[in-house]
């Protein structure tokens, strides 16, 4: 259990990297305080999917890691696919700190 909050609350600070507003933010944060780490996710999730947040492969690898541990089947997250873009196109010291973030839960 440990391990999924630590990878919730990773994948958490990389949407403030990428810019995901304060608001989805906290209300993601509020929910790991109640222990709901499904509604963290989903939460987190969704909202880079309607903001068009684009991420990288080792981001949506996060996002699976953290949905195989949920026991989730890929139709509740493969959606966030389509937001997968080269990693050039994401500024590098934003891919840095996300390298960082990634790195650090091995």
């Amino acid at each position: 259990m440990k391990k999924l909050k630590s990878r919730i609350l990773s994948l958490i600070e990389i949407a403030r990297l990428l810019k995901l507003n304060d608001r989805d933010i906290n209300v993601s944060l509020e929910y790991m305080e109640y222990n709901e780490q499904g509604l963290a996710f989903d939460q987190i999730i969704t909202q880079m999917h309607e903001y068009d947040i684009e991420i990288g492969n080792d981001v949506y690898a996060l996002i699976q890691d953290i949905a195989d541990m949920m026991q989730l089947p890929a139709k509740d997250y493969y959606f966030m696919r389509e937001l997968i873009r080269s990693e050039n196109e994401i500024p590098k010291p934003v891919m840095d700190e996300i390298g960082k973030i990634i790195a650090s839960l091995k």
